[in-house]
């Protein structure tokens, strides 16, 4: 079995949920032990967490932890490096050039399930900067399924709203909120919407029976990504 790198603390509440449903989900598939795996925590500041996620900024002092995280994780013998945070894939190109091992793509894993599942248009919940960059847009469109966005202002809101998730706030109200947006998205002509940041799974999961339109998070795909690539 490979060794898988994972770089959590974006933010540590979903590395957690990560690592759980990794290990659950590997018990049935390597029924011998669990599987290695390097977690390497990074500490982000709360400032630049801020500036990412609610703001749309701070690129250049992210990217520098990232850079420092991918190489320890490959320097500790890592066969391949995942990130559960969606936002940071804007340095995808940039930080697997840096790495000898592969570095798996949550947008490009998630597009693929989109695809698996027959939609022609999804939507995409995310941070300020995910939607605005058109990563997960560009991921879309690639496996041939037509993107479908949120207004600017309502964008705005929705960072707002991951912000407040990372800072511990799960509350219901903030719940009713991303639901009412996946209503936006269903009205605009999507099959299913994307939850494009990976703290969103604190609030909605797939099968919650109160959705308005079928959702697809982006965790989750990524964790049946490690599952496969751990066998090689």
């Amino acid at each position: 079995m490979k060794t898988a790198g994972v770089i959590g603390g974006l933010g540590p509440n979903t590395t957690a949920e990560f690592y759980l449903e990794l290990i659950k989900r590997a018990r049935p598939v390597y029924p011998y032990s669990y599987p290695d795996i390097f977690i390497h925590s990074v500490p982000v500041p709360f400032s630049v967490e801020k500036d990412m996620v609610q703001n749309g900024h701070g690129e250049e002092a992210m990217f520098r932890i990232l850079k420092d995280a991918v190489q320890k994780l490959e320097n500790a013998g890592a066969d391949f490096i995942v990130i559960p945070c969606n936002t940071v894939h804007i340095f995808y190109e940039q930080l697997r050039s840096l790495l000898n091992i592969p570095l798996l793509n949550i947008l490009n894993e998630t597009a693929m399930v989109c695809r698996s599942r027959g939609w022609k248009k999804a939507g995409t919940i995310g941070t300020k900067m995910t939607i605005q960059s058109r990563i997960y847009s560009r991921a879309l469109e690639d496996a041939g399924i037509i993107p479908v966005e949120l207004a600017g202002d309502t964008r705005e809101r929705l960072s707002l709203i991951i912000y407040r998730i990372l800072s511990g706030d799960t509350s219901s109200k903030q719940r009713e909120e991303i639901l009412g947006m996946m209503s936006m998205l269903r009205d605009q002509g999507a099959d299913g919407v994307i939850l494009g940041c990976t703290d969103l799974q604190l609030l909605i999961q797939e099968d919650d029976t109160d959705l308005p339109v079928p959702a697809i998070d982006s965790m989750s795909c990524l964790v049946d990504a490690v599952i496969r690539e751990l066998a090689g």
